[in-house]
């Protein structure tokens, strides 16, 4: 995704960074809310001293050289791993800045020919060089997550996860396709009968084998019922084909669902889902266990959380099978866990809505920001011991190495 839309972002930005540049002249800027990708907007923030508020940002900054302890958003590891685990920070340290300086290498490049050609700040702009971090640690992040709580644990200090910001579908309006899709959900044959919907997003496309995988395990399930909702035109018709052998009664595969709607039916007991925020947003707000396969960007790293909440299963798309599949829905359906995964969803729904939700959490962050400072906000939980928090144990762990070499070829 990154590498389709970065080009856009840079396009815009000269004429981005132009206009915010014009209207501060008039108007004098007090606090800026700037998008995640907005990078002209940034800059100019940072280079005239205006504070300011990253919205929607992921963990993917765009910059080579974070700490080994924050997540990039490419894996599946949360700030938690990372702090057990010295091989896991090596692996996030080294691997993955070479993966994003693969397949955004150019893109950055040139972003950082834009930054120096049209700031005066450039110190700590460029992505491969200065220190990014300590350039935003004054900086809220708002990041509109169905959790406002228990996730708010897994990132840096500056990373506040406001809640649910879902947008209301109105359930009062039927079309004669939801009013087909509400029939077939309320078509139960037998008591022990449940229904699994499939939303995968309207980006990500699955290979044939993946839907194969899926769309086997009916054979394997005979009280399971399926909802599959594929935007791809190919992906659609290749599930309609293999479908075709199974009692309509059993499967129904549409382009389109009101999925809010259809995941607060009571007979939809699990939602498969790529991992977006909002999917998960709309699981928890419906109660609703989750199989999660995740594609890019940000989806492992929120499977990983889901899994760490006891909540959701995580598989991996290219090694799926139909048993894997069924097992995954199985230990998901089992009263006694389905009920503990309900409540559990019900918790973190309720602490989510009793901060006010995300607009109302955001309001407060700010105003307290702007009124009293940031530095109270940094909670004891997010503090590290000093020799992470300043990589000290990679810069040991890579010099050892580099001396074991030396002394191993000096022999």
């Amino acid at each position: 995704m990154s590498r389709l839309s970065l080009p856009g972002f840079l396009t815009v930005y000269e004429s981005m960074h132009a206009g915010l540049l014009t209207a501060n002249v008039a108007v004098n800027f007090d606090l800026m809310i700037i998008n995640m990708f907005a990078f002209a907007a940034q800059d100019l923030a940072y280079d005239l001293n205006v504070p300011f508020v990253i919205h929607s940002c992921t963990s993917v900054e765009g910059v080579f050289n974070l700490p080994s302890w924050i997540p990039r958003g490419f894996d599946d590891r949360t700030q938690d791993d990372l702090k057990d685990s010295l091989f896991a920070r090596l692996d996030n340290y080294l691997i993955e800045p070479l993966r994003i300086a693969f397949y955004l290498g150019p893109h950055m490049l040139e972003l950082d020919r834009l930054r120096r050609r049209n700031n005066r700040t450039t110190q700590g702009i460029h992505p491969l060089f200065g220190n990014p971090v300590r350039r935003w640690q004054d900086h809220p992040i708002l990041i509109p997550y169905p959790l406002a709580l228990e996730f708010r644990r897994a990132y840096t200090p500056n990373y506040h996860f406001l809640g649910f910001v879902l947008d209301e579908q109105d359930s009062h309006k039927v079309s004669d396709e939801s009013d087909e899709i509400d029939i077939w959900l309320n078509q139960i044959h037998h008591i022990d009968e449940f229904i699994v919907v499939i939303a995968l997003g309207s980006v990500s496309v699955l290979n044939e084998h993946t839907w194969t995988a899926i769309v086997d395990s009916l054979t394997l399930l005979s009280n399971m019922r399926m909802l599959l909702a594929i935007h791809d035109e190919t992906g659609r018709n290749f599930v309609t084909d293999l479908t075709s052998k199974f009692d309509p009664h059993r499967v129904l595969v549409r382009s389109w669902i009101p999925q809010q709607r259809v995941l607060h039916n009571h007979h939809v007991r699990v939602f498969v889902c790529h991992g977006g925020l909002y999917s998960i947003g709309e699981a928890i707000h419906a109660h609703k266990p989750t199989i999660i396969l995740p594609g890019f960007g940000d989806q492992k790293a929120n499977g990983a959380r889901m899994r760490a909440q006891n909540t959701s299963v995580v598989l991996q798309r290219h090694s799926l099978t139909a048993k894997l599949f069924a097992e995954a829905v199985q230990s998901l359906v089992h009263n006694d866990r389905y009920v503990d995964i309900v409540e559990r969803l019900k918790r973190l729904h309720y602490l989510s809505k009793s901060e006010g939700g995300g607009a109302r959490r955001a309001a407060q962050l700010i105003e307290g920001w702007a009124r009293h400072g940031y530095t109270h906000l940094n909670t004891l939980d997010h503090q590290l011991p000093f020799w992470i928090a300043h990589e000290w144990d990679i810069y040991d762990t890579l010099s050892l190495e580099m001396t074991k070499k030396s002394l191993e070829n000096e022999q």
